[in-house]
């Protein structure tokens, strides 16, 4: 067994390098380390796939307060773990300071930045199908950057978009505390949302529609909706299989899958930017006093 650890450091990202016993390339793959602070110690067992010969790692995931680790079946597997969220320091001010607008103008210059990609002309068939998945897959990362952004924007607006979050999300109805903690809880509610919105699994579209409409977006009538979280699905196929499929077929993407993403993703982003200007989320926008 090979087994592998780091510090758990809420709020930042894992991922494994390792080299493949198969192919014996040395690649780098994300872990799901998404948790529950009421749940721990967590354990899991996953699997992830070598990117360049496909071969199948087993493996269990362990978290508890202090340290990630990671036990393979397998033996005498070499690598490591390592934090892959790594943010420039002068940046941190301008995460923290987002406004909805600031979303927007970001999203749709990645966007722009990724269709020109597409223009990129290669001869090799293979080469340009890792190249649209690669486009895909950011697509979704973008639209995922952008809802995570939006969802802590409004929820930190005010103190009334706070408790309204706070009232309503679910795995917080579920937390017990004593008396004596309720000052200490109280001083740690925005940070403690914060790292739980910066962790919550944005590929999960039914469960962020549920917390979206905490504050009115009605997410779920956005005509959309389930073709996006199609392909969300396919871009998790792209990530954790390499495109492979459940009969090992390579999936292939086209521009124009690539070109119907983005305008599906742009109309979500207007449907939810139109809701913000209307401060859906402001249960007192309509009084007219």
């Amino acid at each position: 067994m090979s087994k592998f650890d780091i510090e758990n450091q809420r709020g930042r990202n894992i991922c494994i390098n390792m080299t493949c016993l198969e192919c014996h390339e040395e690649f780098t793959t994300e872990l799901d380390t998404n948790y529950s602070i009421e749940n721990l110690p967590f354990f899991n067992d996953c699997n992830l796939y070598c990117i360049y010969c496909n071969t199948s790692f087993d493996y269990t995931i362990k978290i508890d307060q202090n340290v990630v680790e990671i036990s393979f079946k397998k033996e005498n597997i070499f690598g490591n773990l390592e934090y892959s969220d790594t943010i420039e320091p002068e940046l941190i001010d301008y995460y923290a300071d987002t406004t909805p607008s600031d979303s927007k103008k970001y999203y749709y210059l990645q966007i722009k930045r990724l269709e020109e990609l597409l223009n990129i002309k290669t001869t090799e068939y293979i080469v340009k199908q890792t190249l649209n998945r690669l486009i895909y897959s950011g697509v979704i990362t973008s639209l995922e950057t952008y809802l995570n952004e939006i969802l802590l924007a409004v929820t930190l607006d005010s103190n009334e978009t706070l408790e309204k979050f706070v009232s309503n999300y679910e795995p917080y109805k579920k937390e017990q505390f004593t008396l004596s903690e309720i000052y200490s809880k109280h001083c740690g509610l925005k940070n403690r949302v914060r790292n739980d919105l910066n962790n919550l699994l944005y590929h999960n579209i039914a469960k962020i529609i549920s917390i979206f409409n905490i504050f009115n977006f009605e997410l779920n009538k956005f005509v959309k909706v389930n073709s996006i979280a199609k392909s969300i699905q396919k871009r998790h196929n792209f990530i954790h299989k390499s495109g492979l499929d459940e009969y090992n077929n390579s999936t292939v993407i086209t521009e124009n899958e690539i070109m119907e993403l983005i305008q599906d993703t742009n109309l979500l982003i207007e449907y939810i930017d139109k809701k913000i200007e209307y401060k859906c989320y402001d249960d007192n926008v309509d009084i007219p006093f």
